[in-house]
């Protein structure tokens, strides 16, 4: 049965509709290193959108260990600096750990110093420029002559990861929330303690 022009301008509306629909599902969705996505509590600051997945960091839940617990010469500049734990996508609710103090090294650091060496831009905020990684002993050298303060920075060892399509259907599902691009100073600013530290880790 031949279709009528009607039955084949019909057709040709429904799928521009369903295009429509799916390019602007992905655009909702879309994320970039800097977005950050809120999730059960945690702020996540991604680091990594890629083919392999994404990666991102909690910066709003300080852990009670000081960098100056880990006795680490290398960051004996940033002794009063709480360490980021982070968490891992299976936790829920107040992130706990049973990681020992002695296995606690930063993996990550962020922070604003434009002058850093080695350190790669996460993202162009509307008070600023966010950095990742970039030379400690550099940085601490800095810090000690006064020239930066330990503050500008943040450091992490957990990271939060997603596979595949895993964090779109989290934000579809409502498990997760896109937040937009992140700010520097929101990044950056100290925040409450909210993390409980299991007997074990000390």
């Amino acid at each position: 049965m031949c279709l009528n022009m009607f039955s084949i301008l019909q057709i040709a509306l429904c799928v521009s509709l369903i295009i429509v629909f799916i390019s602007s599902f992905a655009h909702a969705f879309a994320v970039e290193p800097g977005t950050v996505i809120y999730r059960d509590g945690a702020k996540i600051v991604l680091f990594e959108v890629s083919s392999h997945g994404v990666g991102g960091l909690v910066y709003n839940q300080p852990s009670p260990i000081r960098l100056g617990d880990l006795c680490i010469p290398t960051f004996d500049m940033f002794a009063d600096q709480h360490i980021m734990m982070g968490r891992d996508n299976n936790d829920v609710g107040t992130p706990t750990t049973n990681v020992p103090v002695t296995e606690m090294a930063p993996w990550f650091w962020l922070h604003n110093v434009a002058e850093l060496a080695d350190s790669s831009t996460l993202l162009q905020g509307a008070d600023g420029l966010l950095y990742m990684g970039g030379n400690i002993e550099q940085a601490s050298d800095l810090v000690r002559r006064g020239k930066i303060k330990a503050s500008s920075f943040k450091f992490f060892h957990k990271y939060t990861t997603w596979q595949d399509l895993s964090l779109e259907l989290e934000i579809q599902n409502g498990m997760a929330k896109y937040e937009g691009a992140a700010t520097p100073s929101d990044v950056l600013r100290p925040y409450s303690l909210s993390f409980t530290l299991d007997d074990r880790s000390v």
